[in-house]
């Protein structure tokens, strides 16, 4: 075997070695960086206002915008061992507008679950949050209309955009923001088809900085800009993902599954030097994998959460918060040049 082989393979195995090494010392500090934690199996009920639990995190405040009677929004814990469970718990959210096709339209409604940071999220800090769908379609949500009874063809009327997601916010908001947007709903089904455009309400926190948030479109249905392509199968729904930024919204059909919002799965977002952000979706279970990945840049600081539903056509969950710090790249450098070193050291001694 000539030297220069011989190097290569010893540099090949001392590499791996070190990666090891590495790989155990970024383990070690990313487990003992923990900031903040919390789960739903550290309550006994339903969240109310002034609710606490886990460590890092302020108490709970809870803003509902909701004009039925009997009202239609609210949250509950739940315990149907759903798959982002902790011992059988997560917190379930509802915020139904009420009424069913062909009823009448009844108010929007919207939950939302916030509570503050100990601290502003850092640099090279990850908050996370586990979700899950309520069925049947999508996250919890999807596009409401409604057919007038009698008529030929139907005509369809829009009523409150469904959105289930979370946002990162300056501060908690004393309420809400309502507010309308454009919205289509369509009925291929009809003969002949039929649709219509609407200026639909909905809500938004006016101290959030970043908000992502999923939408379940029906056949031939349009939010935001983005239109479901399926006009032919009944029940045939597609996700919307939304991102608010500092650079506006952004909304596409590409990414995140109905399917694979109902076996559950835990956003991640990272916030980067200069305000960049990276919102990583993983999925729970075993064997996670990666689902989507999304980078953008923030404006403002980050000093709490609020989860939110609005207008859903079934349940949503939540839960598993978390916040930790993520090793810096030049720290991870180090760490892997000091193993090297050590090897090194080990390997000349031997010689």
């Amino acid at each position: 075997m000539s030297s220069f082989t011989s190097h290569r393979s010893w540099a090949a195995l001392l590499g791996m070695a070190a990666g090891v090494t590495a790989m155990g010392l970024v383990g070690s500090v990313a487990h003992a960086s923990a900031i903040a934690s919390d789960n739903a199996s550290n309550y006994t009920g339903a969240l109310s206002t002034g609710s606490t639990g886990g460590t890092g995190f302020g108490s709970w405040t809870v803003l509902t915008a909701d004009a039925n009677s009997p009202p239609y929004v609210g949250n509950y814990l739940d315990n149907s061992n759903q798959a982002i469970a902790t011992n059988n718990d997560s917190w379930g959210v509802y915020s139904n507008p009420g009424g069913s096709p062909p009823a009448p339209p009844l108010a929007p409604g919207r939950i939302d679950l916030s509570r503050p940071f100990s601290g502003a999220l850092a640099a090279n800090q990850t908050f996370s949050v586990a979700m899950e769908a309520g069925q049947p379609n999508g996250i919890g949500s999807e596009v409401y209309g409604y057919s007038s009874a009698n008529s030929t063809p139907a005509t369809y009327h829009a009523y409150g955009v469904p959105a289930y997601g979370f946002s990162l916010q300056t501060s908690t908001p004393g309420a809400v923001t309502a507010g309308t947007t454009a919205l289509s709903v369509a009925n291929p089904f009809a003969s002949p088809p039929s649709s219509a455009s609407y200026s639909a309400d909905t809500f938004s926190n006016p101290n959030a900085v970043f908000t992502f948030s999923l939408s379940a479109l029906g056949p031939g249905e349009t939010l935001n800009g983005q239109s479901n392509p399926d006009t032919t199968t009944s029940g045939g729904y597609v996700m919307e993902t939304n991102i608010t930024d500092s650079t506006g919204m952004h909304s596409t059909l590409s990414g995140i599954t109905d399917a694979q919002t109902k076996a559950g799965f835990s956003a991640a977002f990272t916030l980067g030097a200069g305000n960049a952000y990276t919102l990583t979706l993983t999925s729970v279970g075993a064997t996670p994998t990666v689902l989507d990945t999304y980078t953008g840049t923030i404006s403002g600081a980050i000093n709490g959460v609020d989860l939110f539903g609005q207008n859903t056509a079934s349940n949503g969950y939540f839960n598993s918060l978390s916040i930790a710090a993520v090793p810096e790249p030049a720290t991870i450098g180090l760490f892997i040049a000091a193993g090297a070193g050590l090897l090194l050291i080990r390997h000349r001694r031997t010689v």
